[in-house]
């Protein structure tokens, strides 16, 4: 048996094949336009880099196109082709079927290809639509191939637009992978989808999953995260550097999802921010803002003028405060579909490795989509923070009475702000809601009063006279 082992370089899609061992074939099948010569150009080239050459079989595709479009997904064919790892075949349409065989199994044993790509094999069995035994034996033939080569066969199906199965469905059976491309709108926008009809050997647990296609990034599959059960254990506790949030709210724990919902038109969380500031600079944690609203950099000076103004402390250090335990990430959410956002923090989450994840401005993620769909994907996302021990805080304006009360369903403590009126005058006022205990209510006037400037004068006092004020002036 063979040691050698083939992946497709599609971040997720190896995710979900797992290692590739000879003799395999995929089939990708799909609609016109939805990724299919992509998808099977990146294969190629991914294992002819690595060493296993590559056969690219086509009867229709013009070369220095599909060259030049791939070249800009970061997928260099040239670089192969002169290489002598990479081989570019386009046979005539009119060419009769044993001609087309004879052609592959020639140049397949005699100069060792260990990748063949058909692009695409609807164009032979069409030739032999007519021919019940020719067509039997063309598919008998891909079937058996793959042995011949010892190596990867992938095979490129055409799906018309009105037909969402493959012509002949043996091919199906036939192949170790079935994947079928898919293009939907959603919200006006376009969703791309592959469904898995098929993976030898693997029990998958959903059966579609998001991918997308962009400039130098090529082909990436966001595959979901579902967890199958719900952490058992709280992480470590966490007090915080204000007497009012410790008498009305108590400790929370590193694990906990904390939702804080202000009035529509009140400021997106620019006092909680600080809060979480102190939290970090008292426990030394890593945090990752992903903001929805706000610039970094305005953000970023926001805070550093609310430190200088309220504190004292010279800008230069607050600056270095902010950057030392703050990294702010801007996201338009509106460029994602729900899996793509959610998939897109997950790997800015990856990426940095914070302790604590604060989502600014999640009024503006949530609104474009329906609240239950959003609710499951959140739960999932939130469940496997947890099992990692990240403390996730989400802040935003209660637009929708629906969004809000949806994703407070899932918080473990809830924060939320409201105008009401009192004596005449309005007045914002907090209320509490936290798993298992009565709900608790205090002024937002005394947070501004008495628990920012707290926060303030613990960061004050952690970082004048250390590190981070060494050297300034």
């Amino acid at each position: 048996m063979s040691s050698i082992t083939y992946r497709t370089g599609v971040c997720g899609l190896d995710e979900l094949i797992g290692e590739i061992s000879p003799p395999y074939t995929i089939l990708i099948s799909g609609n016109p336009g939805t990724g299919k010569t992509t998808l099977a150009s990146t294969i190629c080239y991914t294992n002819a880099i690595q060493g296993k050459k590559c056969l690219y079989l086509t009867f229709y595709e013009d070369k220095e196109k599909l060259f030049r479009f791939m070249r800009k997904l970061g997928i260099n064919l040239e670089e192969a082709e002169a290489k002598g790892m990479l081989k570019y075949l386009r046979l005539p349409v009119s060419l009769d079927v044993e001609g087309i065989v004879n052609a592959i199994g020639k140049l397949v044993v005699e100069e060792g290809f260990r990748v063949l790509v058909v692009d695409s094999i609807t164009v032979i069995l069409e030739a032999v639509k007519e021919d019940p035994g020719k067509r039997g034996w063309i598919l008998n033939y891909f079937y058996q191939l793959p042995n011949l080569m010892n190596g990867l066969v992938v095979l490129i199906a055409e799906l018309p637009l009105e037909k969402p199965m493959v012509e002949h469905d043996f091919l199906e059976f036939a192949v170790d992978a079935a994947f079928v491309l898919k293009n939907k709108v959603e919200n006006g926008y376009l969703s791309r989808v592959i469904e898995i009809r098929k993976i030898r050997g693997k029990a998958l647990p959903f059966a579609e999953v998001p991918f997308t296609i962009s400039d130098e990034k090529g082909i990436k599959v966001y595959v979901p995260i579902t967890p199958e059960k719900i952490p058992e254990h709280y992480g470590e506790e966490i007090v915080f550097p204000c007497n009012l949030l410790n008498e009305k709210i108590g400790h929370i724990h590193r694990d906990f999802l904390v939702n804080i919902f202000h009035p529509s038109t009140a400021i997106h969380g620019h006092d909680i921010l600080l809060v979480v500031l102190a939290l970090a600079a008292k426990y030394n944690l890593r945090v990752l803002v992903i903001s929805y609203v706000v610039a970094p950099i305005h953000l970023v000076d926001s805070l550093a003028r609310t430190l200088e103004d309220l504190g004292g402390i010279p800008r230069d250090v607050a600056l270095k405060t902010i950057n030392k335990y703050f990294t702010i990430v801007g996201i338009n959410p509106f460029a994602y579909n729900i899996v793509e956002l959610a998939m897109e923090e997950l790997e800015l989450i990856d990426k940095y490795k914070p302790d604590l994840v604060v989502f600014h401005g999640v009024h503006v993620s949530s609104s474009r989509y329906d609240p239950l769909k959003y609710v499951k994907e959140l739960y999932n996302q939130v469940l496997y923070l947890k099992s990692r021990g990240i403390l996730v805080v989400r802040i935003g304006s209660c637009v929708d009475e629906v969004y809000c009360r949806s994703q407070m369903s899932i918080g473990d403590l809830n924060l939320y702000v409201a105008q009401v009126t009192s004596n005449g005058r309005p007045e914002l006022m907090v209320y509490s809601y936290r798993r298992f205990k009565e709900p608790r209510v205090f002024t937002y006037g005394e947070l501004l009063s008495s628990c920012l400037r707290e926060c303030i004068e613990f960061i004050k006092q952690k970082v004048l006279g250390g590190s981070l004020s060494q050297g300034a002036g």
